[in-house]
């Protein structure tokens, strides 16, 4: 971590590097991240258009990842702070204390993955197939941002539901006393690990949902830790349909951090049906105005 002002940090989470900047009264996190390596293209799976999570309203509504966004390609993250130098924060796994807020971050994140990997062990120890989505795909694929969840697509098919609830709930808390019962009825656990991360997790079944898992692959983030993630094209598909301003934030990222090596022909053929399912098929022209968008400005660069 290296001083820069008596307002900015330059920090280092997971490999990638962010401006921490603090200014009235509150923190901002602006992160300018900047891989150690990026990650080429490759097949993958993402956030379930036809699943719940979250802070459950509608079976349909997923919760993604907290904070506010920055007009341009940074992703600031908003927290109050007790003092200029150290604030108080309840983090992914609970805790709470005066620390730095340089460390806040990094100790968030850091806890977040290492979750998501010993959850990934479980389910392979279970043979099951599956691919992370939301959050911890946006890592991967567009502007690495702090998240406090974990939220995956696990392939159920139909009619097996109870048996991988009863499995999953033997390695994860629930986070609602009915959490068996609202999975089968919804088909999303809302769980958390032992330490305390959220995690919701979509029972896949639809053929979008098959091919999604099928071309998800691994992402080695540091030091030995393996995810397996959506591709960046079925993040968009995911995006594209929850339809958010959120959402809408995180496509973006990925059409300019993965600008180049993405199969549109792919991200249009998964995403017509969904949408027309949805009634709103308007979202598709939006990303196509998206796309040319982020092609001028990019060819724009000197």
């Amino acid at each position: 971590m290296t001083g820069v002002s008596d307002q900015q940090e330059l920090i280092w989470v997971g490999g990638w590097k962010a401006l921490l900047t603090i200014e009235r009264g509150g923190l901002y996190f602006w992160h300018e991240f900047r891989p150690a390596r990026i990650e080429g293209k490759v097949p993958g799976g993402i956030p379930l258009p036809l699943g719940g999570g979250g802070n459950i309203q509608d079976p349909r509504t997923r919760r993604d990842d907290r904070g506010t966004r920055a007009a341009d390609h940074s992703f600031t993250a908003t927290f109050h702070r007790s003092t200029a130098r150290s604030f108080q924060r309840n983090g992914p796994g609970g805790a709470a204390g005066h620390i730095s807020p340089a460390q806040t971050v990094v100790n968030g994140v850091e806890e977040l993955l290492l979750a998501a990997a010993e959850l990934e062990a479980a389910l392979q120890r279970n043979g099951w197939g599956f691919c992370f989505i939301g959050g911890v795909a946006i890592q991967r694929w567009g502007n690495p941002r702090f998240t406090d969840d974990i939220d995956l697509t696990l392939l159920t098919g139909f009619g097996d539901e109870e048996k991988f609830v009863d499995a999953l709930l033997k390695e994860l808390n629930p986070r609602r006393p009915d959490a068996r019962e609202f999975a089968l009825r919804h088909r999303v656990l809302l769980a958390q690990t032992r330490a305390g991360v959220q995690v919701d997790i979509a029972f896949g079944a639809l053929p979008f949902e098959e091919r999604s898992v099928a071309r998800a692959t691994v992402w080695e983030v540091r030091g030995g830790v393996m995810l397996t993630t959506c591709s960046a094209e079925d993040l968009v598909v995911h995006k594209t349909f929850a339809g958010r301003d959120l959402d809408w934030g995180d496509v973006e990222r990925v059409l300019i951090r993965q600008h180049g090596k993405l199969n549109f022909g792919q991200i249009r053929a998964e995403l017509t049906p969904l949408l027309e399912l949805k009634g709103e098929r308007e979202s598709l022209d939006k990303l196509g105005r998206m796309i040319a968008t982020v092609e001028r400005r990019l060819q724009a660069k000197p």
